[in-house]
């Protein structure tokens, strides 16, 4: 019998700034998500194998004001793809070779001792072929598009983390840990499909279930919550060796990979809200324009000067020259051609960069799709932390792929058991609601917050571990 610990931490809800990132929205018709207010509080990034400027074309959910799914509009460029209706974002992808959005919300969350995040989410799976999934990785390693198995256009999984998915070829969420670039997937409950003890009749695109991942020393527990239209589903309540780091970076994505082939389904849009990152402290995150560049000695501008201790953080393809010095890659397995992260210092005060790109290996300008630069921006904590601080503003001139130098922040072996409560039954309507704080099994030192503002940048099967393949293109 695991000891259980009796001490126990109420998270505190701040109310007072900022309603937790759930403040979406509620326009006339569907809103690209870019020009809404809340924006300001999230990174964006996009991907596709095919275009740089959007995914295939798909009828997106949501009418075209904004009335309620099955009501649909067509959507095809990135902007359109991820938008505002009724108090919640959507993501919308038809990835006919492969297609990625990630949503990050500019929150640094402490896992030093325990944590919780939290989000809302639609339940209707519309192709086996598409999937949500959550990553938590620290601050030095995290990738502008992180992806866990197969070969696609991208550079792979983050070097260290968590991730959470509703992987592609299942309906049922698994939990993986990262170490080293490699993923150990934890026991699951794999026979609970994600639209399981749900009311029948309920329209699962139309209401949202609130998703809940809590992670205490050695222990990490993944399940939906109970609501007026569901059960609660634990898919994972496992001992882990798991990384308690205090600047974990966690991402919301949406993966589509061809979702019409084979009778897999239809594009999907996903429906998300209610995002809880406990207990988080928000980093700057200065945004930028234009969203994609593919011209040499195209400029980037961002909406303020980057303050110290900055890095520039974007997506790409090809070899990358910012200010005439080439980018490091953040991981390059050897995939030319493939996008890439960056994370690179930028000298404080800087407020627009001048891009340029060059032949990598065999792909060059005139392959594919050419070469771009996409979804800019500045990401700075306060301060710093020690080991991830910018130590020079300008990038090597030989491409390397170096390991981050981050601190090792402590794996800590299974000790002690949660027992979170769960919350009453909540209803996920249309528009945001707030539900009781929740509690976990731990010691803390301090008080944590629901999310807050981005600040003004300064100067009954046997249950078993399931490897799924991802299909082929």
């Amino acid at each position: 019998m695991r000891v259980i610990l009796a001490i126990t931490w109420t998270l505190a809800v701040a109310l007072v700034a900022h309603a937790g990132l759930s403040a979406f929205e509620n326009p006339p018709a569907p809103m690209p998500f870019a020009i809404s207010s809340e924006y300001a509080h999230f990174d964006v990034q996009t991907h596709s194998r095919d275009s740089v400027s959007g995914f295939d074309g798909m009828e997106a959910q949501h009418g075209t004001n904004c009335s309620g799914p099955p009501d649909s509009h067509f959507v095809k460029t990135f902007a359109e793809s991820v938008f505002v209706c009724n108090n919640h974002v959507m993501t919308a992808a038809n990835g006919g070779g492969y297609g990625l959005i990630v949503l990050t919300p500019s929150q640094v969350l402490d896992c030093s001792q325990a944590c919780i995040v939290q989000w809302d989410l639609s339940t209707e799976r519309m192709s086996l072929r598409d999937w949500p999934d959550v990553w938590l990785t620290p601050w030095a390693d995290n990738l502008t598009l992180p992806f866990n198995t197969g070969e696609v256009d991208l550079q792979g999984p983050p070097r260290r983390g968590i991730r959470v998915s509703a992987t592609a070829g299942r309906n049922a969420w698994n939990v993986g840990l990262l170490n080293n670039y490699e993923e150990t997937q934890l026991e699951t409950a794999w026979w609970e499909d994600m639209d399981s003890g749900i009311v029948a009749g309920v329209n699962q695109a139309a209401i949202r279930q609130a998703f809940k991942l809590t992670l205490t020393p050695g222990h990490v527990r993944f399940e939906r919550l109970a609501s007026d239209t569901a059960t609660n589903i634990v898919w994972v309540d496992a001992d882990c060796a798991c990384v308690m780091a205090p600047d974990y970076v966690a991402q919301f994505a949406h993966h589509s990979y061809n979702p019409s082939k084979d009778g897999s389904g239809e594009p999907a849009t996903w429906h998300w809200s209610g995002f809880e990152l406990n207990p988080s402290t928000p980093f700057t995150l200065i945004h930028a324009s234009p969203a994609s560049v593919t011209a040499n000695k195209s400029v980037i501008s961002f909406d303020a000067p980057a303050p110290a201790n900055a890095f520039l953080r974007f997506s790409a393809v090809c070899k990358v020259r910012i200010d005439g010095d080439i980018a490091v890659k953040q991981r390059f397995t050897g995939k030319a051609g493939s996008a890439s992260s960056y994370f690179v210092a930028i000298a404080q005060g800087k407020q627009s960069v001048s891009v340029s790109f060059e032949q990598d290996d065999w792909y060059g300008p005139n392959v594919g799709i050419g070469c771009y630069a996409r979804d800019a921006a500045i990401w700075a904590q306060a301060g710093g932390l020690a080991g991830t601080t910018p130590t020079a503003t300008s990038t090597p001139s030989v491409e390397t792929s170096p390991i981050p130098t981050s601190t090792p922040w402590p794996v800590l072996s299974p000790t002690a058991t949660e027992t979170p409560a769960v919350p009453g039954p909540t209803v996920m309507s249309a528009t945001a609601t707030q539900r009781p704080s929740p509690t976990v099994t731990a010691t803390l030192s301090r008080s944590s917050t629901r999310l807050s503002p981005t600040p003004a940048p300064t100067a009954t099967p046997t249950p078993g571990i399931m490897l799924i393949p991802l299909p082929s293109p």
